[in-house]
C-alpha cells in the first residue's frame, strides 16, 4: 500500500551558491554522515553539486511522502542510500526514523535525476 508519493526539483545554481557562502555548515546541515563520506569522496565541484542537489531534492521529496510531521524532521536524519541492486532507497535516523514508525513505513523508493540546470526526485513511502 502507498503510504506517500513526493517529487521536489531543485536548481543546481541555487544550491551551488548556498554551498559556496556556507561550505561544511550546509553540507552538515543536508547530508547525512555517510552521504558526506560520498559527498567527500568526489573530486568533480559540478558533480558535488548534483549529488548535494540531488540529495536536497530527494529530502524534500521524502517530506511531502511524509505529509506534516510531528516530530520536525531534520534533513541529515534521511539518508539517500543505494541498495546491492543499484537502486536508491531511504534509510532513516532520529525524529525521521520515530516518524517512520507510526507511519508504518515498510519500504522507500527514490528516483533522482540531473538535467542541465536542474535535479529532480520523486519518493514513493510504502506501507506494511
Amino acid at each position: 500500500m502507498i503510504l506517500g508519493i513526493g517529487v521536489d526539483i531543485v536548481r543546481l545554481s541555487r544550491i551551488e551558491k548556498l554551498l559556496f557562502r556556507y561550505k561544511d555548515r550546509f553540507i552538515r546541515k543536508i547530508l547525512h554522515p555517510s552521504e558526506r563520506s560520498t559527498f567527500q569522496s568526489l573530486q568533480d565541484p559540478r558533480r558535488k553539486t548534483q549529488f548535494i542537489s540531488g540529495r536536497w531534492a530527494a529530502k524534500e521529496a521524502a517530506f511531502k511522502a511524509f505529509g506534516q510531521t510531528r516530530p520536525r524532521i531534520l534533513f541529515p536524519e534521511i539518508c539517500v542510500s543505494r541498495n546491492g541492486n543499484g537502486t536508491l532507497s531511504l534509510k532513516f535516523t532520529g525524529a525521521a526514523q520515530i516518524v517512520a514508525n507510526e507511519r508504518s513505513v515498510a519500504a522507500s523508493h527514490v528516483s533522482i535525476s540531473h538535467e542541465n540546470e536542474y535535479a529532480i526526485a520523486h519518493v514513493i513511502l510504502e506501507g506494511k
